[in-house]
């Protein structure tokens, strides 16, 4: 009953968390980091993120969106969910994600970002959402490329690969998330 209501903010019972003993680390071996409890789950969303890509961007995306999985944050990111993806209504189910669910959007933005069918229907469905925020930050940008991506303004604040590794635009996020 917990899990049920767990992911509209609701407890049924207090739950006792019990700690499982940690084992050892090999010598010379960095320990994982401790996970967080997610943001996702205090405050109403499905998703602490959701990452919006063309497809030569995918490393990049799963880099990212794998060391926030590996901090405790619930990311979609669609390799991750392919058996809740298969058979679905895509252009449902990704507005839904990238309109309703998701606390931030991180889009990569390129050329090909620009071109694609599927990036666009994504791109739509978070630019009304960030227009329901009312100048609040959703869309988080991270530049591959100098590229004007329509019904995005120019004025939102991004980061560019250019000046930032995945692994630092990846720690930005944690940044944000964990505030």
């Amino acid at each position: 009953a917990q899990a049920i209501l767990k992911p509209w903010g609701m407890t049924f019972l207090p739950a006792k968390q019990i700690a499982a003993p940690r084992a050892a680390t090999p010598k010379g071996v960095a320990a994982a980091p401790n996970p967080v409890i997610t943001t996702s789950s205090m405050t109403g969303f499905k998703y602490d993120v959701a990452f919006s890509f063309a497809g030569p961007e995918r490393t990049l995306a799963e880099t990212i969106a794998t060391i926030l999985k590996q901090h405790g944050f619930s990311v979609f990111y669609d390799n991750f969910y392919p058996e809740q993806l298969w058979g679905k209504d895509l252009v449902a189910t990704f507005d839904r994600i990238y309109r309703k669910e998701s606390r931030y959007c991180v889009m990569f933005l390129s050329q090909e970002y620009a071109d694609r069918m599927w990036t666009t229907h994504e791109r739509k469905s978070a630019t009304a959402r960030a227009l329901q925020e009312r100048g609040n930050a959703y869309i988080l940008p991270v530049k591959v490329e100098d590229v004007d991506i329509d019904g995005l303004a120019p004025t939102i604040g991004y980061v560019s690969l250019a000046e930032k590794s995945p692994e630092q635009i990846a720690e930005l996020l944690i940044g944000m998330l964990k505030s």
